[in-house]
């Protein structure tokens, strides 16, 4: 992979062996820490003052042998290399500490619930979100009462109960996509931002959702979940190809297959038929969307961007989003999942 083969402001996730040879180099030294993983994100800038190329390679580091004294050592070389004027590296520290959070299954202790002290929550007559997430708090007490860094100043816990009451008014009742059973899309509704107030202490927004999958997968391992069910909460969790196209204010074509590239590859990951998959995410979407608004009984923000019929119990996208969802699925249908 040439250096002229990357020149736009998104991260290229690549393998070790097509990385540029200045890049090789550097690694030799990297690895002599024993900290950094074998993938790596890599983008090139162009400097709009001229044309000088500024070089950018991020780290993850995700083992829990990533002491503060290491990542301070990191990080001391990595500012050498940044004074030499064209390269500048970053490391993202995806490993969390057990004393940041609460939950137990990422301490590696046993859960103080079982998966039938979770069903009996889900399957009740009486069942409402909040006793889901009163269930979770057990748990993740700490998580659930942190702050998502949003100027609307809800707590996770806020958040997460808006989010999980937009799903019972608008899509409970229904059949969901690939028969995906509905008690465990609330279950992932329920934790689908569970790293958010870490992040948020750290000053890492950016790294949420990977916290959020690392918080997340234990305790769904822990209460029995498969490694398929796993697999489809990350993809849901991690993934925002619907928000990033959406946020695409003059689409082109080329933006609608990006995103329906996005969408593929995602599916075949989690092993599922293309338009089952891009109808989950755009329910996942929708209830998180929707829930910044005074429909979901929050403050007025995202409210422009649905139409809401809560007698009907029908969400629908408003214009000019839903002629770009519109495109998007005539665009996936047209390729039949194929690309």
């Amino acid at each position: 992979m040439s250096d002229n083969s990357i020149t736009d402001q998104e991260w290229h996730d690549i393998e070790y062996h097509h990385l540029p040879s200045w890049v090789k180099k550097k690694q030799k030294i990297l690895h002599k820490h024993e900290l950094v993983g074998r993938r790596f994100l890599y983008r090139l800038i162009i400097d709009g003052a001229g044309y000088h190329y500024q070089r950018r390679l991020r780290h993850r580091v995700s083992t829990n042998q990533a002491t503060d004294t290491k990542i301070n050592q990191l990080k001391g070389q990595m500012e050498r290399w940044r004074g030499e004027g064209y390269e500048v590296l970053e490391l993202e520290r995806l490993f969390i500490d057990p004393q940041e959070v609460g939950g137990k299954a990422q301490k590696g202790e046993e859960l103080s619930s079982t998966r039938a002290d979770l069903d009996r929550v889900l399957e009740a007559n009486n069942y409402t979100p909040l006793k889901l997430i009163e269930f979770l708090e057990r748990e993740f007490k700490v998580e659930y009462s942190g702050d998502l860094g949003l100027w609307e100043k809800y707590s996770l816990k806020q958040h997460t109960l808006m989010v999980l009451g937009q799903f019972e008014k608008y899509f409970s009742y229904r059949n969901l996509p690939a028969h995906v059973d509905t008690n465990f899309f609330r279950l992932i509704l329920a934790m689908h931002d569970m790293g958010k107030p870490l992040a948020v202490k750290r000053n890492e927004k950016h790294l949420a959702r990977q916290l959020t999958i690392k918080l997340m997968s234990p305790i769904l391992s822990k209460l029995g979940y498969s490694a398929h069910d796993i697999t489809l909460a990350s993809a849901l969790v991690f993934g925002d190809p619907i928000g990033q196209y959406l946020r695409v204010k003059d689409v082109k074509i080329a933006d609608i297959k990006k995103s329906a590239q996005m969408i593929g590859i995602m599916a075949e990951e989690v092993d599922l038929p293309i338009m089952d998959f891009f109808n989950l995410l755009l329910i996942y979407y929708m209830v998180d969307a929707s829930s910044y608004t005074e429909d979901a009984g929050g403050k007025k923000s995202l409210d422009k961007k649905f139409v809401f019929d809560s007698v009907a119990r029908k969400i629908e996208f408003a214009p000019p989003e839903a002629q770009k969802i519109d495109d998007l699925r005539t665009f996936l249908y047209g390729k039949s999942g194929k690309f």
